[in-house]
């Protein structure tokens, strides 16, 4: 199993790393922590764009979010689990979802913002974006732990393979789970859904 978690040090992040140190992962389940970093811009034109401080300013950035990041990660250490970091440079959904293909992630863990609606919808969303275009499941945490799961479905292929994925992960496994069926009222699928709760 390979979990990508992409930390950048804010709290919802530190949540996110927090639930993930506290399920209940299967045997050899790999953590990959990732950063994303943007290297700075040399404004000026052509003026000092060839300049040795930019690529050390680049440079040092990564080291020292490589170190912020083996920090970051020191609960998973401690609970046993295999971690790798990833420090990236570039836009943070581009790269999250960069590293997740390049690694052959199961599940990518996030953090939400939570700056709210109008901020989201000006500034976007890293956890939206991510999960509107990740190649696995993806968990926006909102605490530090999971109780009890609700499954979605609109009777889609993507909607029938929800439990076996997450049987898959296995650190759900023993949590209760409802399950929720929405349909168009003059749809075949409303009126079936309708005939089994009538």
């Amino acid at each position: 199993m390979k979990v990508l978690l992409a930390i950048d040090g804010s709290g919802p992040s530190l949540m996110a790393r927090d639930l993930v140190a506290g399920l209940n992962w299967p045997e050899g389940t790999q953590i990959h922590v990732v950063a994303a970093y943007d290297v700075p811009r040399d404004w000026t034109g052509a003026l000092g764009s060839g300049m040795a401080w930019v690529g050390d300013a680049g440079d040092a950035i990564r080291d020292e979010l490589d170190e912020q990041l083996g920090t970051a990660a020191e609960p998973l250490v401690a609970r046993g689990l295999g971690v790798e970091r990833h420090v990236v440079a570039g836009r943070a959904a581009t790269e999250i979802l960069g590293v997740a293909g390049r690694i052959g992630a199961d599940l990518i863990v996030s953090g939400s913002r939570g700056r709210g609606r109008l901020a989201s919808m000006l500034l976007g969303s890293v956890a939206a974006e991510v999960a509107a275009d990740a190649p696995c499941p993806v968990l926006v945490a909102r605490s530090t732990s999971v109780t009890r799961l609700l499954v979605a479905t609109d009777g889609s292929n993507a909607a029938n393979a929800i439990p076996d994925r997450l049987a898959a992960l296995g650190a759900f496994a023993g949590l209760p789970a409802d399950a929720v069926a929405v349909a168009v009222p003059d749809s075949p699928a409303f009126e079936l859904m309708v005939g089994l709760y009538t």
